[in-house]
């Protein structure tokens, strides 16, 4: 049985994660965030599970 995830556009992960999108699109192209998944028009999409991700790196980030 599959389970249908939410996923979100580069947009609304930027409002969920308060980051830039320029600092996102930077996370993701450094492999900062794992296995980005890409919808049917190439576009990144994210689940609840790459959110938590990206806050945890911001946390990091936050330490110093």
């Amino acid at each position: 049985m599959s389970k249908n995830k939410t996923l979100y556009s580069m947009k609304e992960t930027c409002a969920k994660t308060h980051l830039t999108y320029d600092t996102l699109k930077l996370y993701c192209n450094e492999g900062l965030v794992p296995n980005v998944k890409r919808d049917k028009n190439n576009y990144r999409v994210f689940d609840d599970k790459d959110i938590a991700w990206i806050d945890n790196l911001a946390c990091l980030k936050n330490c110093g």
